[in-house]
């Protein structure tokens, strides 16, 4: 079923995103019960704002801290040394024409010291619960 909006005949209230199927033929008014018509009141954001709804919780870098935006997230990550970084790595090596993402990398770092960085997270967690 897709979402529609609606639009009151008589008040003019307005609800968006009305769940239902596509032959509903109309919907009363929550506010006055009249009969709704759909319309086309709602579009797609083309700009993404800054802020992360439910907040951004940091498991590794500082643990339990919960940031709200992204500016707010940069800072964090660069106040500990940190580069946010996201990158596509198709699997035909040379090519980027493939329709499938093979795997996406986080922090651009060889093997030997993505292991090095683990076994040392890794340590430092047990330590924190055989202090507990």
């Amino acid at each position: 079923m897709p979402f529609y909006d609606r639009k009151c005949t008589v008040c003019q209230a307005v609800k968006i995103d009305s769940y239902e199927p596509i032959t509903t033929p109309f919907l009363a008014c929550e506010a006055c019960g009249e009969p709704t018509e759909r319309v086309w009141t709602s579009r797609a954001s083309a700009v993404r704002g800054d802020e992360i709804p439910g907040g951004f919780v940091f498991d590794h870098v500082v643990p339990g801290l919960k940031v709200y935006s992204e500016t707010e997230k940069r800072r964090v990550l660069k106040e500990h040394g940190y580069v946010e970084h996201n990158e596509h790595i198709p699997s035909n090596k040379g090519t980027d024409k493939n329709k499938h993402t093979s795997r996406w990398t986080a922090i651009p770092m060889d093997e030997a010291a993505r292991l090095a960085h683990w076994h040392e997270h890794e340590a430092q967690l047990q330590a924190e619960l055989a202090s507990k």
